[in-house]
């Protein structure tokens, strides 16, 4: 019986890792949906919550639950929900 991270490989009959690096929980939108060329670090919405002296990246449009499932990458390509910063 497999362990709770492992899934069977359909195609090859192995066992593969579930990996997971960034929850889609953190962002309103998938990814690339929006503006051509944008990145989540130009969007209006981006929130930078300091804790024990690091940075971590939020989306505003979302609830925080200030763990790794909201974090977002800056270098993501910009949901449809992406707002410019005047």
């Amino acid at each position: 019986m497999p362990d709770h991270w492992m899934h069977p490989d359909l195609f090859a009959g192995k066992e593969t890792p579930i990996f997971h690096p960034i929850s889609s929980h953190a962002r309103p939108a998938p990814l690339g949906s929006g503006p051509e060329g944008e990145r989540c670090q130009t969007c209006l919405n981006l929130i930078r919550e300091e804790y024990h002296g690091t940075t971590y990246f939020k989306c505003g449009l979302m609830q925080s639950t200030r763990g790794p499932g909201t974090d977002l990458r800056l270098t993501d390509a910009a949901c449809f929900r992406w707002t410019v910063v005047r």
